[in-house]
């Protein structure tokens, strides 16, 4: 099971390719229907670790790959995601994050929030894939860009003072008022939630 992560790393990472395969360090971390995700480490080696992940049997169509991959490759660019070493037909190889995921309550909480508007502030207005303004019934209008859409505590790690966004799987082209929106309701709600275990904790002293 662990020799062809070890492989298909030593194929891609070049610097990695003069190592025993026994000496990289395989970690599965998910093993899922979608994806299946391993950190691979090579210590004294450049990069010393890396991101794997392969692709599931509910993996979607070829052309949401090729899409998000795309993606993948804008964000890279202006440094909004992992690098990506390498992508073949069976997955990606991407450059590891250091950080902590956040629990919910961490997450929806003011310092992590204003981090997290400014990243979608970025995402929102990328200038190399230009955001389309539509015009829709009655001359209202309606702003179409990429859009996060999968926006949780488990897509997001904090490391030190910087946040990163992880798992650009459900990207894509859509109403930017939609995430806006999607992502107030859900802030609410946690809110909300929070709020009513305050009232019972309150109410059970």
């Amino acid at each position: 099971m662990l020799s062809f992560p070890r492989s298909i790393c030593r194929k891609y990472i070049s610097t990695w390719r003069d190592v025993d395969p026994n000496e990289i360090q395989v970690e599965l971390m998910q093993a899922g229907l979608s994806n299946k995700l391993f950190i691979l480490s090579v210590p004294n080696k450049e990069p010393s670790k890396a991101f794997l992940r392969l692709y599931g049997p509910l993996r979607q169509t070829l052309a949401k790959i090729i899409d998000e991959q795309t993606i993948l490759e804008v964000l890279t660019e202006v440094k909004l995601t992992a690098k990506i070493y390498a992508s073949f037909e069976e997955g990606r190889i991407e450059e590891f994050l250091n950080g902590q995921m956040l629990t919910i309550d961490e997450f929806y909480t003011e310092p992590i929030y204003k981090k997290l508007i400014s990243k979608l502030h970025l995402l929102h207005n990328l200038q190399k894939v230009k955001p389309k303004l539509l015009t829709l019934k009655g001359n209202e209008t309606a702003i179409i860009s990429i859009i996060r859409d999968d926006i949780h505590s488990q897509n997001a790690l904090i490391d030190n003072d910087k946040l990163h966004l992880v798992d650009y799987e459900f990207s894509g082209f859509n109403y930017r008022a939609y995430e806006l929106a999607t992502e107030v309701e859900q802030c609410q709600a946690v809110l909300s939630h929070r709020g009513c275990m305050g009232v019972r904790q309150q109410e059970d002293r």
